[in-house]
């Protein structure tokens, strides 16, 4: 059975957590969420000698997409994204110019996402989990196999995503961490790798997540 390896890099002005999913030099990679720092993340991908067989998205905000283009044109790989998080993707660029930051326009995705779709790469199977609430198209991907579930901007480690901006929204964002991802079995083997914030276990979250816990901050 290959080794599947994970390498996260935090860029940008917001701290994204972006993730490099492959089997070791020479093989086929996954890039999830490449919110900045084009350059950096190509260079990543070239000095590991991979080939990028996708760039999927857990949801679109601003700061989980703007190396996108670049890397897109430079590794011709589709993009995946859930339909509802589409307009998001359009919108981008606009929001990044309230910081002050000129970004073209970002082009549609070239695949849907679907809740319960099975993503098979060769190196690495993923479960789409749609989780709305943070966003209405946020996702996340879970490795049943390797144990490890990329959550974007759904969970974090003892905190979950803002549902302040448009098109959140904190019951369905609570609904569906607790029927989705505290449903998933062996929780305590479970690695979770957030959009922002250092990597938790599922189980942890669960028992002790202030936010999602019973009786907790929004039970």
């Amino acid at each position: 059975m290959m080794t599947l390896h994970l390498d996260g890099f935090t860029v940008g002005p917001f701290q994204e957590n972006c993730y490099l999913l492959h089997a070791g030099p020479g093989g086929q990679a996954i890039l999830i969420d490449p919110g900045d720092e084009a350059e950096q993340l190509w260079q990543a991908v070239e000095q590991r000698g991979l080939r990028l067989a996708a760039i999927l998205l857990t949801h679109a905000h601003l700061d989980h997409v703007a190396a996108l283009t670049p890397l897109r044109e430079q590794s011709g790989a589709p993009v995946y994204l859930h339909p509802d998080d589409s307009w998001l993707l359009a919108e981008a660029h606009l929001y990044w110019a309230q910081f002050g930051r000129n970004l073209p326009p970002i082009a549609p995705a070239d695949r849907p996402l679907a809740d319960d779709e099975l993503l098979d790469f060769g190196f690495v199977r993923l479960r789409v989990i749609a989780t709305p609430g943070h966003t209405p198209g946020g996702v996340c991907f879970w490795a049943e196999d390797d144990e490890l579930l990329i959550a974007g901007d759904t969970l974090f480690n003892r905190g979950i995503g803002r549902t302040d901006l448009p098109g959140g929204d904190a019951a369905t964002l609570l609904r569906s961490i607790r029927t989705r991802l505290y449903t998933l079995p062996k929780q305590e083997r479970i690695k979770v790798y957030p959009g922002h914030g250092p990597a938790t276990v599922l189980a942890d979250e669960r028992n002790h997540n202030p936010f999602t816990s019973e009786g907790g901050w929004l039970a």
